[in-house]
C-alpha cells in the first residue's frame, strides 16, 4: 500500500510539474489536488498538499477549485477530531463562497452541520441543514447532479436533528424521505443512517406496531448487508417488541444483539 502511494505520488506530482513548465496552472493544481484527496485522512501528508493544492488554484486564479479545496480541508480538520478549528474554518468558508456561482456552498452547510452535531448543538444543524436545502431546491439548482447526490444527506440529517429536539413527528417525517432516497440510491444507508431512527421516532410517537410492519417489509425488501446492520436491524426489532411489551420477543432480540432487556433502550 506504501508503494501505491509513493506511485501515485510521484506520477501526479510529476504531471503538476510539467504542466507547470508548460503554463499549464489550472491543470498543474488538479493534478496536486487529485494527490491531496487521494490520501486517507490518516496520512500526515494530507494536510501540506491540500494547502498545495489550495495555493496552485489561487495562482491559476480558480476561485472556485481553491474553495473547494479547503473545504476538504475542513473535511480533514472534522474527520480528525479538530472541531473548533474545523467550525471556525467553516464559517470563514461560508462567507468566501457566497460570491462564487454553484450549489456547492450547500455542501459547506453541510460539513458546518455536521461539526454542529457533535457538539449537540441541534438548533444550528438544524438551521445549517435548512439552508443546504433551500440551494439544493432552486430553481436554478434543483436538477444538478450535486443537489440530487446531497439530497439523501440532507432529508437524513434534518430528521437526526429533529430526532434530537425530541419533534418526533418532524423527525418521522424527514427519516421517511430520506429512506425512499436511500432504496434507490443509498442502500448501504437504510439502516444505520435511517430505518433504526425512523423506528425510534415511531415508537415515541406511539406506533411500535406501525414500526415493526416497517422494518419486517424493508428486512424482507432489502436484506442486511453486513454485521453492521444486522445488528441495527436486531436492535430495531428488539425496540419494537420492547414497546409493544412482548417482553420475551424483546429478550431475544436483545441478547443477539448483546444486550439486555432495557424499557429505556429506546
Amino acid at each position: 500500500e506504501l508503494r501505491e502511494y509513493q506511485q501515485a505520488k510521484n506520477l501526479l506530482l510529476s504531471a503538476a510539474e510539467g504542466y507547470q513548465r508548460l503554463g499549464k496552472k489550472v491543470e498543474s493544481a488538479h493534478a496536486i489536488a487529485v494527490y491531496a484527496l487521494y490520501l486517507p485522512h490518516s496520512n500526515n501528508e494530507k494536510k501540506t498538499f491540500l494547502r498545495q493544492a489550495e495555493l496552485a488554484y489561487k495562482a491559476a486564479e480558480d476561485k472556485k477549485g481553491a474553495l473547494d479545496i479547503r473545504l476538504n480541508y475542513v473535511g480533514h480538520q472534522y474527520s480528525k477530531g479538530i472541531l473548533d478549528s474545523a467550525l471556525i474554518n467553516s464559517t470563514v468558508l461560508l462567507n468566501e463562497w457566497q460570491n462564487v456561482k454553484g450549489p456547492e456552498v450547500a455542501g459547506v452547510y453541510l460539513l458546518r452541520s455536521a461539526i454542529h452535531m457533535q457538539y449537540g448543538n441541534y438548533h444550528a444543524v438544524l438551521e445549517d441543514v435548512l439552508s443546504a436545502l433551500n440551494i439544493v431546491d432552486s430553481e436554478e439548482w434543483k436538477d444538478s447532479d450535486f443537489s440530487k447526490e446531497v439530497r439523501f444527506f440532507i432529508n437524513r440529517d434534518v430528521g437526526r436533528a429533529y430526532y434530537h429536539l425530541n419533534n418526533h413527528k418532524k423527525a418521522i417525517e424527514w427519516y421517511a424521505l430520506a429512506l425512499e432516497e436511500a432504496k434507490t440510491k443509498y442502500p448501504d444507508n437504510i439502516y444505520a443512517n435511517c430505518l433504526c431512527y425512523l423506528v425510534k421516532s415511531m415508537i415515541q410517537e406511539g406506533k411500535p406496531g406501525d414500526a415493526l410492519s416497517l422494518i419486517r417489509h424493508l428486512s424482507r425488501q432489502f436484506p442486511p448487508l453486513n454485521e453492521n446492520e444486522k445488528q441495527g436491524l436486531t436492535f430495531a426489532f428488539a425496540n419494537c417488541y420492547d414497546a409493544l411489551h412482548q417482553d420475551e420477543l424483546a429478550e431475544k432480540y436483545y441478547k443477539i444483539g448483546g444486550r439486555k432487556l432495557d424499557r429505556f433502550s429506546v
